[in-house]
């Protein structure tokens, strides 16, 4: 499968006259908790030929494809990238430490990795998964019958609040490492390990009034924490503009 998401890159690169710098995975497949029906999330940041930056009118800054029942394609202009990265943006962080990648121009990745890391602002980026669990949490108590994603899509997001908290950085470990380093309960562990083994063998349903406590334990305790972080300033646009430039001069089809 990933020799034809590489050959479907390929494709895509000559359909839409554009150089794509960096391709990986996101989603279950990334995050360890996918199943063998799991689709493909291919994600990407690519670049135009020089003249459509210069256009009065640039034009869409994203492409979304589905070649097939199985691959979802959606790529960010690097534009596009750099201005969110530049907000410390969680959807493109997760991508660019994703633990499967696709394609890759060594030299644009580690310097897109070394921005992030200066780009990185812990309050915005927490906020954003504290929301997304805080949002779950609340679905699942109206549901009748809970899921493992809805699970997964509480636990994940506040583990990963945990790890930002303590570290300041996006997490680079698979979200059973992090089960193991925040739940230290070893019975509420197993609960997790179960919960997983259920979602990645297609089970749709499950319960645990156990994880029900911790989730929201963990929500209270992430809401104390960040009263007690501080912000951290926007990274300087120049950077970002320099990067840009080089990028788009050196590597534009």
């Amino acid at each position: 499968m990933e020799f034809a998401i590489k050959e479907l890159l390929k494709t895509l690169e000559k359909q839409e006259n554009i150089t794509i710098l960096f391709a990986c995975e996101s989603g279950s497949r990334a995050w360890g908790t996918s199943s063998h029906s799991s689709d493909y999330d291919v994600r990407f940041i690519y670049i135009r030929e020089l003249d459509w930056y210069l256009q009065l009118f640039e034009g869409r800054d994203v492409i979304e494809i589905s070649p097939n029942d199985k691959v979802e394609m959606v790529g960010w202009d690097l534009k596009k990238a750099l201005k969110l990265l530049q907000k410390s943006n969680p959807t493109l962080l997760e991508w660019i430490y994703s633990p499967i990648i696709y394609l890759s121009e060594t030299a644009f990745t580690s310097k897109l990795k070394t921005l992030s890391q200066l780009a990185f602002s812990s309050i915005p980026t927490v906020h954003h998964y504290l929301n997304m669990a805080k949002k779950n949490y609340q679905t699942l108590l109206k549901e009748k019958r809970s899921t493992t994603k809805r699970y997964l899509n509480i636990l994940r997001p506040l583990l990963t609040c945990l790890w930002i908290l303590d570290n300041q950085e996006m997490p680079k470990i698979d979200i059973t490492s992090l089960s193991h380093q925040y739940i230290n309960d070893p019975k509420l562990n197993q609960q997790f390990d179960l919960l997983l083994q259920s979602k990645q063998n297609g089970q749709q349903y499950f319960e645990s009034m156990q994880l029900n406590i911790y989730c929201e334990e963990t929500i209270q305790v992430v809401e104390e924490m960040i009263k007690n972080v501080q912000n951290v300033s926007l990274m300087p646009t120049n950077t970002l503009n320099e990067f840009f430039l080089e990028i788009v001069k050196n590597v534009s089809p």
